[in-house]
């Protein structure tokens, strides 16, 4: 239980920390795992019936091809996206962004959040301890 509270606590103190943006509601600019695990476990508990996750990558000017666009939405695919069904989960690949690679998440169509992530860079989501 203590746990629990603390990883709330800790998920918080992250929505805070993070830029607010006027579009997006969190703009996630670290690329540090502990806080992109906990931006997403927000989400997880937005599960119910008819909730639609829809996750769009967009690699930056500086990346040539959409291959690492493509690796960030199979690493957030592998993670944990517990209660979601198959049919709620929409993965896909957007334009070039203006500026870093980024991965926007849209909540019933409303953009949400944004993981901006280094060039030429995995985002950090997964198994944290390595």
């Amino acid at each position: 239980m203590v746990t629990f509270f603390l990883s709330i606590a800790f998920t918080l103190s992250l929505v805070f920390l993070c830029t607010i943006d006027g579009d997006a509601q969190i703009v996630s600019t670290k690329n540090n795992c502990e806080e992109n695990e906990s931006l997403l476990s927000v989400y997880s508990g937005t599960s119910k019936e008819g909730t639609r996750l829809i996750f769009i990558a967009r690699p930056g000017v500086k990346e040539k091809s959409l291959k690492y666009s493509s690796e960030r939405l199979l690493a957030i695919k592998q993670n944990e996206l517990r209660g979601f069904k198959e049919n709620q989960l929409v993965f896909g690949v957007g334009i070039r962004s203006k500026a870093n690679p980024q991965v926007e998440v849209y909540v019933n169509g409303k953009l949400e959040l944004i993981f901006e992530v280094p060039n030429k860079q995995q985002i950090k989501v997964g198994n944290c301890q390595n």
